[in-house]
């Protein structure tokens, strides 16, 4: 995903920028593949968004610090941060900032000082700079009302971009056994609901499960994804 995004901050006129973090190259898929579906399929006619990828992963203070300390320095008419690095909004109050929230899950991971942290730095200050918040389900629009006073008629509901590659098929496969195959072992892949909702089907011990990760830092949900999908089958 980055060598599709790389340079673009330096040559595009775009009255727009896109803030999109560092991608992992074994970890982080997701918004990169929707922005950049969307990139590609913008009109030939209109200037397309100016594209700024952070210079440093979004991990310790340090790295977080010079994040938004880059954004500060941008200059375009309207910023739009993308997800995930949603602290590069604090105090950006002198120009039109846009917010996409993808989910809010990891509010809820860690013992209560990292909840506190995350709930202050990820969500409560990022969304007092904010001018419109997209929220990528009614879900999630849901979750950002229920969690602070953010006006809900300024949260805009857009899913997230589907790539082409996906496309419906003609005729159902020929299985003799239902299979469910899961993508993404993260905690917010949410693969605990995933499983115990497939036991609670009318047929859980024909289903076939299978789970496609990559080996990232979340090793010890893989292992638990793992013996869940065993378990299940």
């Amino acid at each position: 995903m980055a060598p599709y995004f790389a340079g673009m901050s330096e040559v595009s006129t775009s009255r727009v920028v896109w803030v999109m973090r560092k991608p992992r190259s074994l970890g982080n898929f997701s918004i990169e593949t929707s922005y950049r579906t969307m990139h590609q399929a913008w009109p030939d006619n209109e200037t397309p968004p100016q594209v700024h990828v952070a210079s440093r992963f979004t991990s310790g203070l340090f790295n977080r610090w010079h994040i938004w300390k880059e954004v500060r320095q941008l200059s375009p008419l309207v910023i739009h941060i993308t997800g995930d690095v949603h602290f590069a909004a604090i105090g950006m109050n002198h120009k039109p900032l846009v917010l996409t929230i993808h989910d809010l899950g990891m509010l809820n991971e860690g013992n209560a000082i990292k909840r506190w942290l995350k709930n202050v730095f990820w969500l409560n200050l990022p969304l007092q700079s904010c001018h419109r918040i997209i929220a990528v389900s009614e879900e999630t629009k849901r979750d950002i009302v229920s969690r602070t006073s953010f006006p809900a008629n300024r949260i805009q509901v857009i899913p997230s971009v589907i790539s082409p590659t996906f496309q419906p098929r003609d005729s159902e496969p020929k299985n003799d056994i239902p299979r469910v195959l899961h993508i993404g072992m993260a905690d917010n892949k949410n693969l605990r609901g995933h499983a115990e909702a497939s036991r609670r089907t009318e047929r859980p011990p024909s289903h076939h499960w299978g789970a496609l990760h990559r080996a990232t830092q979340h090793a010890p949900g893989t292992r638990l994804g793992l013996q869940l999908c065993l378990q299940t089958e």
